[in-house]
């Protein structure tokens, strides 16, 4: 039996679309963020439905799906949104932003760095990328390692200015995120980029504590936003 969705459209929670199956149809709300979710959605139901779970369970679990954290992972919603998400590359950072723009109202500000002992060509990526498609980017560290923190800045704040974008060079990552966050008003989106789930921020030898999502949710509580699910 085939299993498959219709009709979608993204919003700002997430996707909603029509389930078909074999075991009838239903409406289906999937709260996360990137029309790419929509194949692995249909794929669990799939294997769900066949391994006899019922259409209005399938439903309940897709409306309930927390998403991997990391991935487009949601810290709040309103009065303007914070996305994390694990992109660390051109084409990555691209595809995040184009969908994190077809559902934002007001303006993309974006937190992202480069890694240091990496490909030196991802950072032209990511700073023309940066410049294309976000209102405001602020460029700060991520795992530069032994490499000079100001070169790769430098160097992802050149390609911005080729490409005309607005930024700011930030180093500290921690204020670079609180920035961010002070700068956004209603209906913005703010996109926290590159790191994702790590539990690590390489600076020289050393791999310091770190933890996106506590310290977004801690500037959010600094601005007595609270941070969290805002209704």
């Amino acid at each position: 039996g085939e299993v498959w969705g219709e009709g979608l459209r993204e919003g700002e929670e997430g996707l909603r679309f029509t389930l078909h199956t074999p075991w009838g149809s239903g409406e289906a709300f999937l709260p996360m963020l990137g029309r790419y979710n929509l194949d692995n959605a249909l794929a669990a139901s799939a294997a769900a439905l066949a391994y006899g779970l019922s259409l209005e369970k399938v439903l309940q679990g897709l409306a309930t799906f927390r998403g991997v954290p990391g991935r487009m992972e949601v810290v709040q919603k309103k009065p303007f949104r914070v996305v994390i998400d694990f992109a660390h590359t051109g084409k990555s950072l691209e595809e995040a932003l184009k969908t994190l723009r077809a559902t934002t109202r007001g303006r993309l500000l974006l937190v992202v760095g480069a890694a240091g002992e990496r490909d030196p060509r991802r950072r032209e990526d990511i700073g023309r990328v940066a410049a294309r498609l976000a209102d405001k980017t602020f460029f700060t560290e991520e795992d530069h390692r032994t490499e000079d923190l100001q070169a790769i800045l430098e160097a992802l704040a050149k390609a911005a200015r080729e490409e005309g974008g607005l930024y700011e060079i930030i180093p500290d990552r921690k204020e670079a995120i609180f920035r961010a966050l002070s700068e956004a008003r209603e209906g913005d989106t703010v996109l926290l980029a590159g790191k994702g789930h790590e539990r690590t921020l390489e600076r020289g030898t050393l791999a310091l504590p770190w933890d996106e999502k506590a310290v977004a949710l801690e500037g959010l509580t600094a601005l007595g936003l609270g941070g969290g699910e805002h209704p």
